[in-house]
C-alpha cells in the first residue's frame, strides 16, 4: 500500500512540472540596434508561453513578421518599447509589421508600447498593415499604439488562401490607439464575435477610404456577426468615421449584427476625399443585400462640417437603428446635399428597390444651417423611400420639414421641433455603507434623459 502511494505522489509531481509556465526575454535571443528581426522572431517561436519584448537602448527595428499557427502565447511589450519597421524593408505591398495567421489563444499586451511603420515610403498599395489578424481564433490585444502604416492600423479577416475558415473568431481589442494610418484605422473584413472597447481611431489619411473603421466584407461568404464597438472614438479622419460597406453581401450571406455603444464620431472627412462627405457612411448592393441590423446606442456624432448619416442601401436589407443618440453641430459647411441625415436611391440607371431602412428612437439633432433635417433623395428608377421610423428631436432656427420623396412607404418618422435639448435628470441612491474596493458594498448611480 505504501509503495502505491509513493508512485501516485511521483506522478502528480511530474505532471505539475510539465505544466509549469515558461517566460523568456526577447533580448536574450540577440537584440541588435540595426535589425532585431531574428531575435524577435526567435523569441516568439521559442515555444515559451510568455515572451517579453524588453526595453532596450533604442527601438526594436524589424523587417516583416509573419507568424503561423501559434497556440497559447502571451506576448508582452514593456512600456516604452517601440517595434519599428526598418526603412526600405517593406518593399511588397502586403508586407505587415506583425501578422498572425491561423493562430489561437494569443494575447498581446502593450500598454505604453508603440508599433510604428514608415508611412512616407509607402506610396503604392494599401495592405502594409501594422497588425494583421488572419483566420485566427481567440486573439486579445491590449494597450498598443499602432501608427504610420501603409495600410491599416489593424486588419481582421478570413482569407481562403490561409484556411477553410473564412473569418476570424473571438477577437478582443482594448485600449488601443490607431493614429495616422494610410487606409483605415481598423478594417474588419470577416469576423465572428469581435469586441473593440475604449479605443481611439484618428488621423487616417493617404489612400481611400481613409476611415476610422471600415466594416467591409469582400464576398458573400464573409461574415459580420456579433461585432461590438464600445466606448470608442473615431475622429479627424480624412474619410468617414465609420463605414458600413456591405455591398458584397447578399441574401445568401449570414445576417449582419453590429453594435456601436457609447461611441463618439467627430470631425471626420476632408475635402480631398472623393467619397461622400459624412460621419457615418452606410452602403449595400443596389438590388438588396444581407439581412440583420446595425445599432448605434447612446452615441454622439458631433462637431462636423458634413452630413451625420449617409445611407445608400435598400429599405429591406440590414436595418440601421439609432437609440438615444445625439447629432450635434453637424452639417456646418455650405455645400450641396449636406443635409444632416441623407438617404439616397441605390441605382440611377436601372430599376431598383425602395431605399432606406433607418430607425431613430429618442434621438436629438441640433444644427444651425438651412438644410432639411432628413432628405430621402429618390429617382424614377425606384418606387421611393421606405422603412423609416422613430422620433427625432430637432433644434434648428430654420424649422425646415423633412423631405421623404415622392412616394414614401412605411415612413413613420416623427420630427419634433424644440428650442432646447431635453432635460437631463439624475437619480442618486444611497447605500447603507460606503462602497470600498474589495468588498460587497454597492454604489448606485442612475441617469437618464427625459423624453
Amino acid at each position: 500500500m505504501k509503495k502505491h502511494t509513493l508512485l501516485f505522489i511521483f506522478l502528480i509531481s511530474f505532471s505539475a512540472s510539465s505544466l509549469r509556465a515558461s517566460t523568456v526575454m526577447a533580448s536574450s535571443y540577440g537584440w541588435n540596434a540595426n535589425d532585431a528581426t531574428m531575435a524577435f522572431q526567435a523569441a516568439v517561436q521559442s515555444g515559451a508561453d510568455t515572451v517579453i519584448v524588453d526595453l532596450q537602448a533604442s527601438d526594436w527595428m524589424v523587417l516583416p513578421n509573419n507568424f503561423y499557427d501559434l497556440d497559447s502565447l502571451v506576448l508582452i511589450f514593456q512600456p516604452g518599447v517601440r517595434l519599428v519597421a526598418i526603412s526600405g524593408g517593406f518593399p511588397n505591398v502586403g508586407d505587415c509589421l506583425l501578422r498572425f495567421i491561423r493562430c489561437t489563444d494569443v494575447t498581446v499586451i502593450g500598454y505604453g508600447a508603440t508599433f510604428q511603420m514608415q508611412k512616407p515610403e509607402y506610396t503604392t498599395g494599401e495592405w502594409r498593415h501594422t497588425l494583421s489578424i488572419n483566420n485566427c481564433n481567440r486573439i486579445r490585444i491590449y494597450g498598443l499604439t499602432l501608427r504610420d502604416s501603409g495600410g491599416d492600423g489593424i486588419a481582421i479577416s478570413g482569407d481562403p488562401w490561409w484556411s477553410a475558415q473564412l473569418y476570424s473568431e473571438d477577437i478582443f481589442i482594448s485600449d488601443v490607439i490607431c493614429d495616422n494610418n494610410r487606409r483605415q484605422g481598423i478594417s474588419v473584413i470577416s469576423v465572428q464575435n469581435l469586441v473593440v472597447e475604449n479605443s481611439l481611431f484618428m488621423h487616417t489619411n493617404g489612400t481611400l477610404p481613409e476611415g476610422g473603421v471600415d466594416l467591409e466584407p469582400d464576398n458573400p461568404n464573409h461574415r459580420m456577426v456579433n461585432v461590438n464597438f464600445t466606448k470608442c472614438v473615431f475622429k479627424n479622419n480624412f474619410g468617414s468615421g465609420i463605414y458600413l460597406a456591405f455591398s458584397y453581401l447578399d441574401s445568401t450571406s449570414l445576417p449582419v449584427s453590429v453594435t456601436f455603444d457609447r461611441c463618439m464620431i467627430e470631425n471626420n472627412h476632408d475635402t480631398s476625399n472623393s467619397y461622400s462627405a459624412t460621419e457615418i457612411n452606410a452602403s449595400g448592393p443596389t438590388q438588396g443585400g444581407a439581412l440583420g441590423a446595425v445599432t448605434f446606442r447612446q452615441c454622439l456624432i458631433h462637431n462636423s462640417q458634413w452630413t451625420a448619416v449617409f445611407a445608400r442601401k435598400t429599405a429591406d436589407d440590414y436595418f440601421i437603428q439609432f437609440d438615444n443618440c445625439a447629432f450635434k453641430d453637424v452639417s456646418q459647411a455650405n455645400a450641396p446635399y449636406n443635409d444632416p441625415i441623407f438617404a439616397e436611391v441605390t441605382d440611377y440607371g436601372n430599376p431598383c428597390p425602395r431605399f432606406g431602412g433607418l430607425g431613430f428612437t429618442h434621438c436629438l439633432l441640433q444644427y444651425n444651417t438651412n438644410y432639411k433635417p432628413f432628405w430621402g433623395y429618390d429617382f424614377n428608377t425606384t418606387p421611393g423611400l421606405g422603412n423609416i421610423s422613430g422620433d427625432l428631436y430637432v433644434i434648428n432656427p430654420f424649422l425646415n420639414a423633412a423631405d421623404f420623396g415622392n412616394t414614401p412607404q412605411n415612413v413613420t418618422l416623427t420630427l419634433n421641433q424644440v428650442s432646447t435639448p431635453p432635460a437631463t435628470q439624475v437619480s442618486l441612491g444611497t447605500p447603507d455603507r460606503f462602497a470600498q474596493e474589495g468588498t460587497n458594498d454597492v454604489a448606485i448611480y442612475q441617469g437618464f434623459r427625459a423624453s
